[in-house]
């Protein structure tokens, strides 16, 4: 029983660890690239508008 809570508990945490580090990658791919976080944050601010949060 030990082993298949282990097995589960992996697939559940590979799967948000897969998510945070593409994140985390893209994030620093445009801390590294001033020109690309302004084109990004000009387009998002594009589709957002005016609202401080997105639903």
């Amino acid at each position: 029983m030990d082993n298949v809570k282990a097995v589960i508990l992996d697939m559940f945490a590979a799967r948000t660890d897969t998510t945070f580090i593409t994140l985390d990658w893209g994030m620093t791919e445009l801390l590294m690239n001033p020109k690309a976080l302004t084109q990004a944050q000009i387009e998002v601010r594009r589709v957002v508008g005016e609202k401080k949060f997105v639903s």
